[in-house]
């Protein structure tokens, strides 16, 4: 499955064409932004949790960073999503390791 801004297109077509795929038939609705930033300051302001939060910004991230390593790795890996590491792959999870900053770039001391 793809989805960009709207568009959907999947691996196979039937997938589209069953009616318990429309959009009218799912039972869970995700609500509509059109302006994520205005609305994750939004949701600071009011204390309220944003259209696409933390936790679903960090799942949507993980796929691709994890599809990137399975290529530069060229081979499958196997991911543990609540240890969030790879199973039984040391050299995948090393390219989960931070890298150092380069320049001056810092991040502040919180605390």
């Amino acid at each position: 499955m793809r989805v960009v801004r709207g568009t959907i297109w999947a691996s196979d077509d039937n997938i589209l064409k069953d009616p318990q795929n429309r959009y009218d038939t799912m039972p869970v609705k995700l609500p509509i932004s059109a302006e994520h930033t205005r609305n994750f300051v939004d949701a600071i302001k009011n204390k309220q949790r944003a259209i696409c939060d933390i936790e679903t910004s960090v799942r949507s991230d993980a796929l691709p960073q994890l599809t990137s390593i399975a290529l530069k790795l060229k081979r499958k890996v196997h991911w543990n999503p609540e240890a969030e590491t790879f199973v039984n792959d040391a050299e995948a999870d090393k390219l989960l390791a931070h890298r150092p900053f380069r320049g001056d770039w810092k991040l502040p001391v919180v605390g």
